[in-house]
């Protein structure tokens, strides 16, 4: 705080009196007598608390150019004790009005290649109180760096005009051009038919010679060694036809009196385009003036490096698709989990994939077992034992399609019994019966069902798709996957992309597809070549399967990997003419125990190896046991396991159409 005090100071020196005025500041007083004397005099005295100022910078930053704007600030942070109003300065001032400090405090510098080098500047504050004290400095040492600046045109390039079938240099390149950083200067001409131009890169001299005439426009290129370059204006090269005193590049209006007003072009050029993907650019040039009406624009072409994007809308840089795959975002596929493209679900629908579930499209798919009903996602089908009047039954489960309502016939005479009476009783009883034991024993009546539908299934041929050196191949290659398997030294993710490789290997072996087919390549290969529709259920189920393991590989586990390497083995061995050698296996059924999803794989294993020792008692047996638990699952669950239980339906189902029980 600034204070203004009047202190009596009485100086005694050798008894000499002194008496005197002194400025400092507002304020006055007399003097008291003192040994006899008395002295008057004003003494002023300021006291001011001096501001503070600091603030940090970068040390080194490079320069300012035509094409970037290298523009640096800081904050000053700058204060006064006193809350008196400040003012900041540059000390020295700066010549060039690079350096300034806005109202809000900050410092910008803005330096261009004269400012390249070292420089000391101080920052300076500056109180209103009026005292010596009411300044502060802090010192800023710093340094512009030297980059490169492009070529700069300083004047417009002049036109030329000479006559036909003479040449002629009208100047250098080098009074148009000029570059900040005194690089040699390449120059370069575009456009131009109407002339033959050369320039002589060490002076820039312009040489010129026509055989022909006419007159032409072209733009004069300027480039310094780190390819930065400048173009000039539209530069009018006109050539004078022998014996012609017209203009011949035909500017200029007429009236009906002959009088002739010549117009002089006035070019506007654009910057140039971006490059496209064919390797080129463009610039138009315009005349303002419109000076010739059918004539009036010109365009440059010039050749470019287009770099690639992922936004072009153009498979290239090694993109799998468009603007998608290699060095792009992953392509969308019916497998990765996510609805993309033009899919109507997640993974199904649209162009590419499979239709997704719908209980009414009046279609049987998705495992449906009628017309939009059964099957893990529909409501149950209609019956004769669902206990409700539906699908045309004129009573409860009778009916329509179903047995005949038990209908009450009127007594006969006493004594006799009709003989359909009694057949109708009799049928009756037993279906009452039978609907009895159906409501309590109805897993085990429909495991019976399964079992009986697996006996009867009408024997077919095996079809073969793999010959032997195919068959001996993925058998090896299985069989060392299934090694990693056992000794757990590799990452599991590492295992399962072998796997799943060595599936790709035999959908390509068995239906010559593309190692990397999608479904679309791969549904019309299995309904082509697969003759049997239970088999043909299985490699469609078990491509899509493929698919999942391939997307979340991380995720799975070891036990994963090896019932997909034992299902890809019972694929190779139902598919090629098997020896008893081929099946030989050091693998064991696995104990049944643990969690229900526990239990359910290691059932699935020993169906898996069942059908692969084409033992077919043991796999229906295995199989019965696998629907028990399935039985026993939550929705969830069921989810999890269900199109592995119908794999080995049809896996069951595909043995036993060729395989002797």
């Amino acid at each position: 705080m600034r204070r203004v005090v009047g202190v009596v100071v009485i100086l005694l020196a050798l008894g000499i009196a002194f008496s005197g005025v002194a400025f400092l500041h507002q304020g006055s007083f007399r003097g008291l007598p003192f040994t006899g004397m008395a002295s008057d005099g004003l003494l002023f005295l300021c006291i001011n608390d001096p501001p503070e100022v600091n603030f940090s910078c970068l040390s080194s930053f490079n320069q300012s150019t035509a094409l970037v704007d290298n523009t640096v600030s800081c904050k000053i942070n700058a204060s006064d004790p006193d809350n008196d109003s400040l003012s900041l300065s540059i000390i020295p001032d700066m010549p060039g009005n690079w350096t300034w400090i806005n109202s809000s405090g900050f410092l910008f510098l803005r330096p261009f290649q004269p400012e390249v080098g070292l420089h000391n500047i101080q920052i300076r504050v500056q109180d209103a109180s009026g005292c010596a004290n009411g300044q502060a400095n802090t010192s800023y040492q710093f340094t512009v760096l030297d980059i490169n600046d492009p070529p700069e045109l300083v004047e417009n390039v002049t036109d030329v005009e000479f006559n036909q079938g003479s040449s002629l240099s009208p100047y250098s390149l080098y009074e148009f051009f000029d570059d900040p950083d005194n690089d040699p200067l390449n120059f370069s001409v575009i456009g131009n038919i109407v002339a033959s131009i050369t320039i002589t890169q060490s002076t820039g001299l312009v040489f010129l010679s026509a055989t022909g005439c006419g007159t032409d426009y072209v733009l004069f290129r300027a480039t310094d060694p780190y390819n930065l370059s400048e173009d000039s204006n539209l530069v009018r090269v006109r050539v004078i036809c022998r014996g012609s005193d017209e203009d011949t590049d035909g500017s200029g209006s007429g009236s009906g009196s002959g009088s002739f007003y010549p117009c002089t072009p006035k070019w506007k050029c654009n910057q140039w385009s971006e490059c496209l993907p064919n390797g080129s650019r463009y610039k138009e040039c315009i005349d303002l003036h419109g000076c010739k009406p059918n004539d009036y624009k010109r365009v440059f072409w010039e050749e470019c490096e287009y770099v690639p994007t992922c936004f072009d809308g153009i498979q290239n840089q090694g993109e799998t698709g468009v603007d998608c795959g290699g060095p792009c975002r992953p392509c969308g596929t019916c497998f990765d989990g996510i609805q993309n493209n033009d899919e109507e679900g997640v993974d199904c629908g649209g162009t590419y994939c499979e239709a997704c579930y719908n209980c009414t499209d009046g279609v049987i798919n998705w495992d449906e077992t009628g017309v939009d009903c059964g099957g893990p996602f529909c409501p149950a089908c209609p019956s004769c034992f669902d206990g409700v009047q539906n699908q045309n039954e004129t009573g409860i489960d009778c009916g329509g399609p179903c047995p005949p309502c038990t209908i009450r016939e009127m007594p006969g005479i006493i004594g006799q019994r009709s003989p359909l009476t009694v057949l109708i009783v009799l049928l009756a009883v037993v279906f009452a019966v039978m609907l009895v034991l159906f409501r309590l024993y109805h897993k085990q009546v429909m495991a019976l069902a399964a079992r009986v539908a697996l006996y009867v299934t009408r024997q077919h041929r095996k079809q073969v798709l793999l010959s032997d050196k195919k068959k001996r191949l993925l058998l090896e290659r299985l069989a060392a996957v299934k090694r990693a398997v056992r000794e757990m030294e590799r990452p599991v993710s590492v295992v399962v992309e072998e796997a799943v490789g060595v599936a790709r290997a035999f959908f390509h072996c068995a239906l010559d597809v593309p190692l990397t087919c999608s479904w679309n390549e791969f549904v019309p290969a299995v309904e082509e070549q697969v003759r049997h529709n239970a088999l043909q259920k299985v490699f469609l189920s078990f491509f899509r399967m493929v698919g999942r393991y391939e997307r979340v590989a991380r995720e799975r586990s070891y036990v994963d990997a090896d019932l997909l390497i034992e299902e890809l083995r019972v694929l190779v061995l139902q598919t090629s003419d098997a020896t008893p050698e081929d099946m030989v296996h050091e693998v064991t059924e696995k104990e049944v125990s643990g969690s229900v999803l526990e239990r359910f794989k290691a059932g699935f294993f020993n169906v898996l190896l069942a059908l692969q020792f084409e033992e077919l008692p043991a796999a229906k047996k295995q199989y019965v046991t696998l629907v028990s638990l399935y039985e026993h699952m939550d929705e969830r669950q069921k989810g999890l396991v269900y199109h592995q239980l119908s794999r080995a339906y049809h896996s069951i189902k595909y043995l036993a159409s060729w395989a002797r029980s």
